[in-house]
């Protein structure tokens, strides 16, 4: 097994409910909560009710250790339980944001890990223990890997760490921690074309595919798969058709944690527009009438722009995941109603002419120095 899969699984193996810092584990369970109040908000969503179709279905096989569709009375297998919660509590884009060299929403696996918990019989402390580990393997690679800029989605680093909580839950010994991360390093390589002009359903539902390969990967380990000898550091590995080279680091010193550095959102829309809608707020009270912005220039940083402005389609948003991706819409409805929430993204705002003459007298730019 290559170095870096052995040290990634060594030092996930080792993390336990003594060595991780108590202001750590208040972080996850901080996490656990916004996921499940971002679920609570999604579970009747159309893409939550495709999976929860999925799982309903998966219900009469009578699987033995079964796992709850949350918000439903269906009892599923705990891969298609762990995707359906997974797609309900990413629907909103209200729940957390990583912001490194890499980004993505951590708090994706967390559902996931939630069905598999809840089968395994497990504890709280388990449940905290294995969000930990599975936020340190992402950021093992979020940290120090431009994911979204090499062409792919953020769902290698989700199913990365999806793979290694699920092994940490299930007490995995270090060779079969080795195979969960070597096979979903190899099988989840998804593509960033997820995110990329007219957003559909699966802009929300991506990760919970990536979280349910996770789950997965570590179910195979544990009945004794085996996989590639060298997943991240070989020929036609992660760091030859995907990362690059980079280096698993340790976890917590001298590096922050990564539950401690991942944002919580204030607002139910893609995290690089928060900066940009307060300033949009504080506009609003600055005018008497919307009719009186002549013209609205916004300059920021090249994440921003590059994710949420740079391309047509953002700027003639017909979908809510396309209107909620849209710094332009998100802007121009904050400034029609003074808020964001789950409503603003609905059919009435998406055709809304006040908005549509708003985003026409806007434009926006990345400024280099940002």
């Amino acid at each position: 097994m290559d170095n870096s899969t052995r040290t990634l699984a060594r030092q996930c193996r080792e993390l336990t409910a003594d060595s991780v810092p108590a202001g750590v584990q208040d972080s996850a369970r901080l996490l656990v909560v916004d996921t499940l109040g971002c679920l609570v908000g999604g579970c009747d969503s159309p893409p939550a009710r495709v999976a929860q179709g999925l799982a309903a279905a998966e219900r009469a096989a009578r699987p033995a250790r079964p796992a709850r569709v949350l918000g439903t009375p269906i009892a599923s297998t705990v891969e298609l339980a762990g995707f359906a919660n997974t797609v309900a509590a990413r629907y909103l884009d209200y729940n957390d944001a990583y912001q490194g060299v890499g980004t993505g929403h951590p708090s994706d696996m967390i559902p996931g890990l939630l069905s598999l918990a809840e089968s395994l019989g497990a504890s709280g402390e388990d449940l905290v223990l294995a969000v930990v580990t599975a936020y340190e393997a992402f950021g093992a690679l979020a940290k120090v890997v431009p994911i979204r800029d090499k062409g792919f989605d953020q769902g290698v680093l989700i199913g990365i760490g999806e793979a290694a909580g699920a092994a940490q839950l299930m007490g995995l010994d270090q060779a079969a921690y080795e195979n969960a991360i070597g096979l979903v390093a190899t099988m989840c390589v998804p593509t960033r074309s997820t995110r990329s002009g007219r957003l559909f359903m699966w802009k929300g539902a991506a990760t919970a595919a990536a979280n349910k390969l996770g789950l997965f990967a570590a179910q195979l380990a544990a009945a004794g798969m085996t996989g590639p000898d060298e997943p991240i550091e070989g020929r036609h590995g992660l760091w030859d058709q995907v990362t690059g080279e980079f280096e698993v680091r340790p976890f917590g010193d001298p590096d922050p944690w990564t539950v401690q550095t991942t944002s919580l959102k204030f607002w139910a829309a893609e995290s690089t527009s928060h900066g940009p809608l307060e300033n949009v707020r504080d506009l609003r009270t600055q005018v008497s009438s919307l009719d009186d912005i002549a013209a609205l220039h916004v300059r920021t940083y090249w994440n921003c722009y590059h994710e949420i402005a740079s391309e047509p389609e953002k700027w003639t948003p017909e979908t809510r995941e396309t209107a909620d991706h849209s710094l332009p819409f998100i802007m121009a409805a904050c400034l029609v109603d003074g808020y964001i929430d789950k409503n603003s993204f609905d059919p009435a705002h998406i055709a809304d002419p006040r908005i549509h003459a708003l985003m026409a007298r806007t434009t926006i730019d990345h400024a280099p120095e940002f």
